[in-house]
């Protein structure tokens, strides 16, 4: 891991904490039983900056590791290769989702992804895809109601056979 990486955990961590006091403002649970407007982003704000916080420690902790072996881990070269792919593979799901809708685009996007990370078991590759996308689904749709895309032509028939 390279000083640059470091930073950059560093940048995620600042950026994360410093929008949680005006995410803050927004209010939280209005009423008993209410989520109010400003719940879901501060919610994902305080796991953004705990998880960016895991990753920066792990970090320290890999360089000062590999400073006391003195063999400093070497960077894969396919790596920077494997980063531009799956940023590709999630541009592209944005950009079909309005057209195909969710039922179809997610599970695809999922396989996808998880075969450019190198996951060769086919009982996962066959199944993360489904119960991920039926997971958001009843997430989204029926928990806190909201509508996700259901495409265009053939594929908004499809969805609303389904939703």
């Amino acid at each position: 891991m390279g000083r640059a990486e470091l930073i950059f955990r560093g940048m995620c961590v600042f950026f994360f904490a410093a929008l949680l006091p005006h995410v803050w403002q927004l209010g939280g649970i209005r009423r008993f039983g209410e989520v109010g407007s400003g719940f879901w982003p501060l919610l994902i704000l305080a796991f953004a900056t705990a998880l960016s916080l895991i990753l920066l420690f792990q970090g320290l902790w890999k360089i000062t590791r590999d400073s006391r072996l003195e063999t400093p881990a070497q960077p894969t070269p396919g790596g920077a290769a494997r980063c531009l792919a799956t940023m590709a593979i999630v541009l592209g799901y944005l950009l079909l989702m309005p057209w195909v809708g969710f039922i179809v685009a997610t599970p695809v996007f999922v396989l996808i992804f998880m075969l450019g990370l190198g996951e060769r078991r086919v009982g996962l590759l066959s199944t993360a895809p489904l119960l991920i996308t039926i997971g958001f689904f009843l997430f989204f749709i029926r928990f806190i109601q909201i509508p996700l895309p259901r495409g265009s032509g053939v594929f908004l028939t499809f969805s609303r056979m389904l939703y």
